[in-house]
């Protein structure tokens, strides 16, 4: 029996991703139970009650944060997540390969092949594309407030965040290397390319090469942060000389107080944590 689970949170999609599961369901003959969640946390206990029943794969409807709760109760498991992509943003998905279109994304889910996929262990807390601070995480919060979808969603609420926008000092440790200190606009440890509903951010980085890509935005002014942005956009930004890209398997932060974070969409706030990658943790059904 696969089991399709409905985060009630996920955006306007969701009816008709139900729809097209189920009818390919229908038409493969395959036995099926859609079962709506009460809250965000259910996905994640469903997740873990299925793989711990040993169960070969399970569907979820949902965005970057519906995956990331699914995660949460597959990761160290041989379940098979598919997903449906139903949120704000879907950028995960755009990494991996995972169609936008809903027909297709059902054949994905239901039908595809297995791929190992990395995750970021935020803490003991799974991440799936990405965590940052600075200007990302303050466009996150201002976009989940806007009635706006997609990219338009988080440019609205990139604006917003330059509005206010205020340098973070911080210390961080790569690998247990040296630490290294700073002051930046922006602060991101990512898994994923992509993030804000298609913006090419992370253009380095890969969710199955087993490392963490980590970017950092120096102290830019908002004159100087303007011209950049169109080309973060595209992905134009990889060698701007205020842009810098590490890699690492595991990296540590901290600040001098708590600081607004962001990761999959999430908000929160932390003094400092440190994010490690896990190789191969979660098995995503992707197109054949």
């Amino acid at each position: 029996m696969l089991e399709v689970l409905i985060n009630p949170c996920a955006g306007g999609q969701v009816r008709r991703a139900k729809e097209a599961v189920e009818w390919l369901c229908k038409k493969r003959g395959i036995p099926h139970a859609i079962r709506e969640a009460a809250d965000p946390g259910e996905i994640t206990r469903r997740c873990h009650e299925l793989a711990q029943a040993g169960a070969q794969r399970v569907v979820v409807l949902g965005g970057d944060g519906t995956l990331r709760d699914a995660a949460q109760g597959l990761w160290g498991s041989r379940t098979l997540l598919g997903i449906m992509p139903c949120g704000t943003g879907n950028d995960l998905i755009r990494s991996v390969g995972v169609p936008h279109e809903l027909d297709r994304a059902a054949e994905a889910a239901v039908l595809g092949r297995p791929l190992a996929m990395d995750l970021i262990d935020l803490d003991g807390y799974a991440v799936v594309n990405y965590l940052g601070a600075g200007i990302d995480s303050n466009t996150t919060l201002y976009a989940k407030r806007s009635v706006l979808g997609g990219m338009a969603a988080y440019l609205y609420g990139l604006f917003r965040a330059l509005a206010g926008l205020r340098p973070i000092g911080y210390r961080c440790r790569l690998d247990g290397g040296e630490e290294r200190r700073g002051l930046g606009v922006m602060i991101n440890v990512a898994n994923g390319a992509y993030f804000g509903g298609g913006i090419h951010a992370f253009p380095p980085a890969s969710p199955v090469d087993g490392y963490l890509d980590v970017m950092l935005v120096r102290d830019l002014k908002r004159r100087q942060i303007l011209p950049v942005l169109p080309k973060l956009i595209r992905g134009g930004h990889v060698g701007h000389p205020y842009v810098e890209f590490l890699r690492c398997k595991e990296v540590s932060f901290s600040f001098a107080e708590e600081t607004p974070m962001s990761a999959d969409g999430e908000v929160f706030a932390k003094r400092a944590f440190t994010a490690r990658v896990l190789p191969g943790a979660l098995w995503l059904s992707v197109p054949r």
